[in-house]
C-alpha cells in the first residue's frame, strides 16, 4: 500500500521539533513497572464521577487481580463553544505551549473511501458540525482515509479546520458481488476481493485501517492523557467486518495482510497509547449501501461497536442525533481518571509486546465504568529506554519544559515570493536554572522548518547562539524573556511551520500553518502585523536581530498579547496592491482605518494610522507601509481585539484582527 501524503508527514523527521511530554502531564514514578490506562466513570445519573480513589475500582488482567497504585483525576474546564465564524475573525498570528496540556485533543478521520460521492455533503456536514461544537481552544486535526489534499494538523483555529473540510470529497468504489453468497461463513477474503473491480474494495478498506493505525501511532507520542478519534464512515462491508472481527478473535497484532489482522492491529496500538475511537456512521438511522447488498447487513455496524468497545469510546450507529456522540466525547475527554496499576506479581516480563485482556470494574453498582479492553505491554527494557528520536521528532502537540511563544509574519519579497519573519520569544526562568552564580552565560539553539502539504522541506534556519552577558542583562533575561529573531523565505502555498528552542537538557516546540499569498496575482494582501511594545521594548535584543526591522519600527517586535495598561503599542503593516495598480496613476493609496473593539464586539476607540507612500517593504517588495498606533491608557482589563481594515477602489476590503489582553 502507497503510503499518503498525510502518512509522509507524520513520517517526517525534522529536527529536535517536538515535546518529550505535554506541558505539566501527569508522570507516575515507582520502583517498580506500572501500567496506565485511563477509564470514564459516571454516576447513576450519566454524570462524570468525582473523588474516587484506588479502592473505588476493581481491576483483573489476563482474569488475575491486580494492584492499583495511583488514581488520578484528568479535569478539564468546560468551555463555551464558538462557532468558526467568530473564531475566523481573530488571526492565530501567535503559536504557543503554554497550557497545551489542558488542551482537549481530538482526530477526525474521514473515510472518504467508504463515501459515495453523493455523500460528500451528508458526512462534511457531521465533521463540521463536530468541529463548530468544539469549545474554544481545544486542538483537532482533520485526516482522510484516502485523498492525497487537505488534511490538517493539530490546531485550535476553526476557520482552517473548516477549510479543510471543504476539500473533502466521496470516493467510494461500489463492489460487484453478483453471485457471491455472502451469507456463507466460508466466503473467503479471496473471493470477496475478485468480486470487486481488481479488488479495490479490500485494498481500500485495508488502507482505511492503516490510517486509523497510522494516526494512532502519531497519537503514541502524546502522554499520559486521553486522545480521541471520530471516525466518520458509512460502516463496514459485513463480509470484511466479519474478517475484521475474526482477526480480533484470534488476537493477531502483526499488522498482516488482511483486515482481519489489521483491525486486530488496531485495537492493539489504541490500547498501547490510551488512544479511544468514536465511529460514526454518518448514514443515521437510514439504509447504508451495504445493507442492500447483504442480507446480513448488521455486521458492518457491529465491528464500528466493537471498534468502540475495544478502545473505550462509544459508536454512533443508528442513530440521528450525532449530537449526542460529540457531547460524550467532549465531555470523555474532560473528565476522565488515569489508572497506574501493578502487574499480578506472577506475571513474567514480557520479552516481547503482549496483548493482556483487561476488565474493569467498579466496586459500587451506582457507578459504570468505560476502559478498553486490551492492554499491550512492552519489555521492561524497552520501557525504560528515553524516547527515541523518531517518537520526539514527529509529536503532533507543542510542548516542552520551554515556554514558547512564537509569531510568524509573512511579507512580499519580489518575484511571487514571501520572506516569513519569526519572533520567538522563550519565558526566562528555565534559562537561569543550572547555571553556576559565576556564569552569565546563556546557550541556546533554535531551528525553523517549513513543510508544504506534502510534508517536504521548503525551507529551514538553524543557529547556535552564545549569549555572554552581564550579570544585570542575565538576571534581566532569566527573570522575564528571551527574544530570538529568524526568517524563512517560501513561495506562494500552505505550510506548516515548526520552531524549536533548546537549552541543555530543556526545550520548547510551538507549530502552526501559514498561507503565503500568489503576489503576482492577488489583488490586495495585507501582511499580519507585527507588534512593538514599550514595555518590550525595555528588554534588551542582539543589534543583528534588530537590524532587519530597522527604519521601519522604533523597536524590536514582540510575539507577546499581553499588555500592562498604560502601556503605549506600535503595530506595523504592509499593504500588496496589484502592480497594474501601482502604475496607474489615477490609483490611489489604500485607506485604512483601525479601532480597539472589547469582548462584545463594541467599538471602544478609533485608532489614528499613518500610510506611506509606495516603496520598498521590509522583504524588499514594493508596498505602502501602515503603521497604527494606539495606546493602552483607558483600557480596563480584559480581552481586546484590534481590527485593521484596508480599502481600495475597486477592490475588496481586508480585515486583520489582533487579539490581545490587558492586565
Amino acid at each position: 500500500m502507497a503510503p499518503t501524503a498525510w502518512t509522509a508527514r507524520l513520517a517526517l523527521t525534522i529536527g529536535a521539533l517536538a515535546a518529550l511530554r505535554p506541558v505539566g502531564a501527569q508522570e507516575f514514578r515507582s520502583g517498580v513497572e506500572l501500567r496506565v490506562l485511563d477509564v470514564v466513570v459516571s454516576d447513576a445519573h450519566g454524570l462524570p464521577a468525582g473523588g474516587l480513589r484506588p479502592e473505588d475500582f476493581e481491576i483483573t488482567e489476563d482474569g488475575t487481580p491486580v494492584t492499583i497504585r495511583f488514581v488520578t483525576p484528568a479535569e478539564t474546564p468546560a468551555m463555551v463553544p464558538v462557532g468558526s465564524g467568530v473564531a475566523a475573525m481573530r488571526d492565530p498570528d501567535v503559536w504557543t505551549n503554554v497550557g497545551v496540556a489542558s488542551q482537549r485533543v481530538f482526530a477526525v478521520v474521514l473515510d472518504d473511501l467508504s463515501t459515495r460521492p453523493s455523500d460528500t455533503a451528508r458526512a462534511r456536514a457531521l465533521a463540521q458540525a463536530f468541529v463548530e461544537r468544539l469549545p474554544e481552544g481545544d486542538l483537532a486535526a482533520i485526516v482522510f482515509t484516502g485523498q492525497q489534499a487537505g488534511t490538517q494538523e493539530f490546531t485550535a483555529d476553526k476557520a482552517r479546520l473548516t477549510q479543510s473540510l471543504r476539500q473533502y470529497t466521496g470516493r467510494y468504489a461500489v463492489p460487484d458481488l453478483h453471485g457471491v453468497d455472502t451469507d456463507d461463513d466460508n466466503t473467503s477474503m479471496d473471493m470477496l476481493a475478485r468480486a470487486t473491480s481488481g479488488g479495490e474494495v479490500t485494498a481500500n478498506y485495508r488502507r482505511t485501517l492503516q490510517t486509523l493505525v497510522n494516526v494512532t501511532d502519531w497519537l503514541s507520542s502524546i502522554r499520559d492523557r486521553r486522545k480521541s478519534i471520530l471516525f466518520v464512515t458509512a460502516g463496514l462491508e459485513p463480509a470484511l467486518a466479519h474478517a475484521m472481527l475474526s482477526g480480533l478473535d484470534g488476537r493477531r497484532f502483526s499488522g498482516g495482510r488482511t483486515p482481519g489482522d489489521l483491525f486486530a492491529t488496531l485495537v492493539a496500538r489504541a490500547a498501547e497509547t490510551n488512544v479511544a475511537i468514536y465511529p460514526l456512521d454518518y448514514q443515521g438511522l437510514s439504509g447504508p449501501l451495504s445493507r442492500s447488498s447483504f442480507r446480513s447487513g448488521a455486521s458492518g455496524l457491529n465491528a464500528l461497536r466493537v471498534m468502540a468497545d475495544e478502545t473505550g469510546g462509544v459508536a454512533g450507529v443508528n442513530n440521528n442525533n450525532p449530537d449526542r456522540l460529540f457531547d460524550r466525547m467532549i465531555q470523555d475527554a474532560s473528565d476522565y481518571y488515569l489508572i497506574a496499576y501493578e502487574p499480578a506479581a506472577s506475571a513474567r516480563p514480557d520479552k516481547k509486546p503482549r496483548a493482556h485482556s483487561l476488565k474493569v470494574r467498579m466496586r459500587s453498582d451506582a457507578l459504570s465504568v468505560r476502559a478498553r479492553r486490551t492492554y499491550v505491554s512492552r519489555p521492561i527494557a524497552a520501557a525504560s529506554r528515553k524516547q527515541t528520536a523518531a517518537q520526539l521528532l514527529s509529536s503532533p502537540l507543542p510542548g516542552g519544559a520551554l515556554a514558547l511563544n512564537v509569531q510568524v509574519s509573512a511579507f512580499p519579497k519580489g518575484n511571487g515570493q514571501a520572506r516569513v519573519f519569526a519572533v520567538l520569544e522563550v519565558v526566562g526562568d528555565e534559562l537561569g536554572k543550572g547555571v553556576a552564580n559565576s556564569d552569565t552565560t546563556v546557550d541556546v539553539t533554535y531551528r525553523l522548518v517549513a513543510t508544504d502539504v506534502r510534508g517536504r522541506v521548503q525551507a529551514s534556519d538553524a543557529r547556535d547562539i552564545a549569549l555572554r552577558l552581564s550579570r544585570e542583562r542575565f538576571q534581566q533575561i532569566t527573570r522575564q524573556r528571551l527574544r530570538i529573531f529568524s526568517h524563512l523565505d517560501l513561495p506562494p502555498g500552505a505550510f506548516r511551520v515548526r520552531a524549536s528552542v533548546v537549552h541543555g537538557d530543556t526545550h520548547g516546540v510551538v507549530a502552526g500553518d501559514v498561507e503565503v499569498p500568489d503576489y503576482k496575482k492577488a489583488s490586495l494582501v495585507v501582511s499580519q502585523p507585527l507588534v512593538v511594545s514599550s514595555g518590550a521594548a525595555a528588554i534588551p535584543v542582539r543589534r543583528e536581530d534588530f537590524e532587519p526591522f530597522q527604519g521601519r519600527l522604533s523597536a524590536a517586535p514582540t510575539a507577546l498579547r499581553s499588555f500592562s495598561v498604560g502601556e503605549s503599542l506600535e503595530v506595523y503593516a504592509e499593504v500588496h496592491m496589484p502592480r497594474r495598480r501601482r502604475n496607474d496613476s489615477s490609483g490611489r493609496a489604500p485607506v485604512v482605518t483601525a479601532a480597539v473593539v472589547n469582548a462584545s464586539r463594541a467599538e471602544v476607540v478609533q485608532v489614528p494610522t499613518r500610510v506611506g507612500p509606495t516603496g520598498k517593504g521590509l522583504a524588499g517588495g514594493l508596498i505602502y507601509p501602515v503603521t497604527v498606533s494606539p495606546s493602552t491608557s483607558g483600557l480596563v482589563a480584559g480581552q481586546y481585539d484590534l481590527a485593521l481594515t484596508v480599502m481600495a477602489d475597486g477592490l475588496e476590503p481586508v480585515t486583520r484582527r489582533l487579539a490581545f489582553t490587558i492586565r
